[in-house]
């Protein structure tokens, strides 16, 4: 049986004819370069509205809001701290005031700017008082907060309304970057 198939085998590869093959023709015309797959612009995320308006509010600067509204350019605005017990308009002058500004609005990261207020207002936890029954008793604030500056390397204690108008911030910002600084804080 084996033999046979071989037969068999061997008369199939005789009976088929065997086909040469053609020459291929070279190609007569040259074929463009293959480009490759790739975004003709770059994206530029500095560039973009959104982030120009980060950027500029950020540090301070005049900027168009969302709404199409133009914001004003965050400058030192006066106190008039003739009253107050710090007396901080003789301690810290005008230019002074500036560099500071320019300090803050310098350091163009929020998170650098939420550091800069931790490091210069101080929580102090207030004092429980004993009324006239004799029983412990709490006060309405809990915390007193301290301002200060450092001018020529010295701390200057200052009042508040001369602080949030020196930096032109409002006190909600303050609570703001205090309240991280506490959350932050209890994690660790």
């Amino acid at each position: 049986m084996l033999t046979a198939t071989k037969v068999v085998n061997e008369q199939d590869e005789t009976h088929t004819p065997v086909k040469s093959q053609t020459p291929k023709k070279a190609a007569k015309f040259v074929s463009p370069v293959k480009k490759h797959l790739f975004r003709k612009k770059k994206a530029m995320p500095q560039n973009w509205k959104k982030n120009v308006r980060k950027r500029l509010r950020i540090s301070g600067e005049e900027y168009i809001a969302t709404t199409g509204k133009m914001v004003k350019r965050k400058d030192v605005k006066e106190c008039n701290c003739a009253k107050c017990k710090y007396k901080c308009n003789s301690k810290v002058s005008f230019e002074q005031r500036c560099a500071i500004r320019d300090l803050y609005y310098g350091l163009t990261s929020y998170e650098r700017q939420m550091d800069f207020l931790c490091s210069n207002v101080q929580e102090k936890t207030t004092k429980s008082y004993v009324d006239d029954t004799g029983i412990k008793v709490q006060k309405r604030k809990q915390v007193a907060r301290s301002y200060s500056f450092v001018v020529n390397d010295e701390s200057i204690r200052v009042c508040k309304k001369f602080f949030l108008s020196t930096i032109s911030i409002s006190q909600a910002i303050v609570n703001q970057a205090l309240s991280k600084k506490w959350s932050f804080s209890r994690q660790r």
